[in-house]
């Protein structure tokens, strides 16, 4: 969401019913290393749950070299899969997005926020700090006025943390 990386046409806020947003998928190669996995978000099936997002439209002669950088970025036990989108003008669109299903040898599950910021604050990969993550996603979630609670609080939890470590280090 807050970070492309592609060429698009145009940006729009959308609905997809039936998922919610959850950072229980492991980042062996992007957040963090395979020695020490960070944790980034992934779409998990919730029937009264909703995600909030974008659909990008991509024109048609780039599509190939997009899929080839998704596909490059999001390789680590995710795979493409079609959805139904809602977007305010449009009504429902037919959009690609990539899932993690909890079988695939990445998935991490549901823990604890304090399991989960422990993780996220620690793990560093060639995309950089698991932390810088969470907290540019709960930014363009806030920027668009886009509410997420799990990402929220992950985001408190860590932030009351690094001020926590802040203050220990004047002491």
């Amino acid at each position: 969401m807050w970070r492309p990386d592609f060429a698009y046409v145009e940006k729009t806020p959308a609905r997809i019913e039936g998922y919610s947003r959850r950072f229980w998928q492991a980042s062996p190669d992007h957040r963090g290393t395979p020695e020490a996995p960070g944790r980034v978000v992934t779409l998990t099936k919730d029937v009264a749950g909703f995600t909030d997002g974008f659909v990008y439209q991509v024109q048609s002669e780039v599509w190939a070299e997009v899929l080839a950088v998704l596909d490059l970025r999001e390789q680590a036990g995710f795979e493409q899969i079609e959805i139904q989108a809602t977007v305010a003008d449009s009504g429902v669109v037919n959009a690609l997005t990539y899932f993690a299903n909890s079988n695939n040898p990445h998935f991490l599950g549901a823990a604890s926020t304090d399991v989960m910021v422990e993780q996220i604050l620690h793990c560093v990969g060639p995309s950089g700090p698991n932390r810088d993550y969470l907290l540019n996603l709960a930014g363009t979630l806030r920027q668009y006025g886009l509410n997420d609670e799990h990402v929220f609080e992950l985001e408190a939890a860590l932030l009351e943390r690094l001020n926590g470590e802040r203050i220990g280090e004047h002491e």
